[in-house]
């Protein structure tokens, strides 16, 4: 994956990660979970709740719906995703502070993904000024 990387930053491809799902394939991940309750907007244009049942991925497009099952309460919840992350090194998914409380979960917790039902990657479509020319 690295080589893949490298080769489409030296040649000037642009590289868009393959989703790690199919609406007709079941999805597992396993990983670690953190949480986040900030911010105003999140990048798929929705306004950001910290107590909904929202997630945020690295790949998986918004609207999915993702089983959270914490693997040592064995204890599951569903999420949406509508956000991007977690940009740190091991972490698999980014859950607001009320889903990170449903699922029992204290700071860091080991997690499991499970795809439930796949959303259409769709970004709110952006104003630009009207100096702007395309």
């Amino acid at each position: 994956m690295i080589k893949l990387y490298i080769f489409a930053f030296v040649f000037g491809f642009i590289f868009h990660p393959l989703q790690k799902a199919y609406a007709n394939e079941v999805s597992k991940e396993c990983g670690t979970a953190s949480h986040y309750g900030y911010g105003s907007r999140t990048a798929s244009g929705q306004r950001f709740n910290p107590f909904g049942m929202f997630a945020a991925h690295k790949t998986l497009p918004f609207g999915t719906l993702v089983k959270v099952i914490h693997r040592r309460t064995k204890k599951s919840i569903q999420v949406i995703i509508n956000d991007r992350g977690p940009f740190i090194r091991g972490r698999i998914i980014d859950l607001t502070t009320g889903a990170k409380r449903v699922l029992g979960m204290d700071g860091l917790a080991p997690v499991c993904l499970e795809v439930i039902s796949m959303g259409k990657s769709c970004h709110k479509k952006r104003k630009y000024h009207r100096s702007y020319k395309h």
